[in-house]
């Protein structure tokens, strides 16, 4: 199977806080898919039926990510400067297939459970979660000193954070919006990188272990609707109020990963 062509942006850059007031324009549409984009949904890595133990899957992929996004983080806060060159070489994986460049194997595969292994030349749909949750991590820790991921901060409530935080609750909430509707897993990457560049320059967190589940599951026919509920029901959830710097400033600023 030929290589997935994903889609490119521009690399990230840092905003200022004084920033964060204006109107989020809504990014470039990404190139329109074609027949080697990998669609959403087309691949479940299981036989018709429910999925044998999915469960178990779900907890292995969240431990992972978890473990190695907590270990980057901690490392990168730290000053460690190993840490501070793995997350730049992560950040330029970000349109890579799941493996293909050795430089993070190690970033992304070390200690990965066999259980989330894809069978012959093609990433399972777990591998493809776990490099993208991994490498938006990179871009989304890029220059801050608060932690951003954080346990229990879904992609859903992060946005509604974010429109609140610039007043721009119209043009996130399309963004986020376009994120649900994505019909291949390239331009779910691609809108998630637009929203975690903006989720940095506001200093708000999201749960990457959390988020690289529904990465793995919205690319499952039998999953996908489900995801987006979840995502929509926890966009409504947050209360109105809530002040994202005071919620990241007093939360633990030494989070080491996610806890089942």
């Amino acid at each position: 199977m030929s290589t997935p062509r994903r889609p490119t942006s521009g690399s990230v850059g840092h905003s200022p806080r004084h920033c964060l007031r204006r109107a989020i324009p809504d990014p470039p549409p990404p190139p329109r898919p074609n027949s080697e984009d990998r669609r959403m949904t087309a691949t479940t890595d299981a036989v018709p039926g429910p999925h044998p133990g999915s469960g178990d899957r779900h907890r292995d992929l969240a431990a992972h990510v978890g473990r190695r996004v907590g270990a980057l983080q901690s490392a990168y806060l730290a000053d460690s400067s190993s840490a501070n060159a793995s997350l730049a070489r992560l950040r330029r994986a970000v349109n890579r297939q799941p493996g293909s460049d050795p430089a993070v194997w190690q970033e992304t595969f070390d200690g990965f459970p066999t259980s989330l292994v894809g069978a012959g030349d093609e990433p399972s749909r777990f591998e493809y979660a776990t490099h993208a949750a991994i490498t938006l991590f990179a871009i989304h820790q890029q220059s801050q000193r608060l932690p951003m991921h954080q346990h229990g901060f879904g992609i859903g409530g992060a946005a509604r954070r974010l429109g609140i935080a610039t007043d721009s609750s119209e043009a996130v909430l399309r963004r986020f919006q376009t994120l649900g509707t994505s019909t291949t897993f390239d331009e779910t990457v691609y809108h998630a990188r637009a929203l975690v560049t903006q989720l940095r320059a506001a200093r708000i967190p999201l749960d990457y272990a959390r988020f690289a589940v529904d990465l793995a599951d919205v690319q499952d026919v039998r999953r996908a609707d489900g995801v987006r509920l979840a995502w929509g029901r926890d966009y409504y959830r947050i209360g109105p109020t809530t002040q994202p710097a005071d919620d990241v400033a007093s939360a633990d600023t030494a989070v080491t990963g996610h806890q089942n």
